[in-house]
């Protein structure tokens, strides 16, 4: 199906709507874009729809897509709420870490999601175990792309890593990442910029 006519938030937000009521109406790889984008100017009931159909999903993949959408909320006060599923214990903290990370790779969301990870990194961290932990701050590690949020990130996870086995690599790492990203955008920018 072309649904590129459909583009408009209204429609795409019926769309969506259409999916969660009874999961036709949207290809299967197209369902997560559209629900992210339907969600970027969703109000508190569209949020609410979600959540909902979250905690109702037929299976794990299903859950997971519908947590990760709950992180394209641009309104703050929804954003908020969907950072705090991490925090709370309604959700498997394996599947509520995508929403955190979720925010963090989208623009109008990550500096409020790095303010949440900042306060509440430790918190999360003591509810992982260690292979889990090494992950979340490998990848906190690797998602800056400019050199002032990478420098706060390194400052917030760098310290951490000792106390989680092998978390020192892979935050070195993901580190080395975000570093490749800076130095790609600081070659192409003058390029981008004539």
């Amino acid at each position: 199906r072309d649904w590129s006519s459909d583009v408009c938030s209204s429609d795409l937000g019926r769309l969506a709507d259409r999916w969660l009521a009874d999961r036709t109406g949207l290809d299967d790889d197209l369902v997560s874009a559209a629900l992210a984008v339907a969600a970027r100017h969703g109000d508190a009931a569209r949020f609410d729809r979600y959540l909902a159909a979250a905690r109702g999903a037929r299976d794990r993949a299903e859950h997971g897509r519908l947590l990760a959408a709950l992180s394209a909320f641009t309104d703050p006060a929804l954003l908020r709420r969907a950072l705090e599923l991490a925090r709370g214990d309604q959700q498997d903290l394996r599947e509520s870490i995508r929403i955190v990370f979720g925010a963090l790779y989208q623009r109008d969301n990550r500096d409020l999601a790095e303010v949440f990870v900042t306060e509440h990194l430790d918190e999360l961290l003591g509810r992982m175990r260690d292979d889990e932990a090494a992950g979340l701050l490998a990848g906190l590690a690797g998602l800056p792309c400019d050199r002032a949020r990478r420098d706060r990130i390194a400052a917030l996870v760098t310290p951490r890593a000792p106390r989680y086995g092998g978390a020192d690599d892979h935050v070195r790492r993901g580190l080395e990442r975000a570093d490749q990203c800076i130095a790609r955008v600081d070659r192409q920018l003058p390029a981008l910029r004539r």
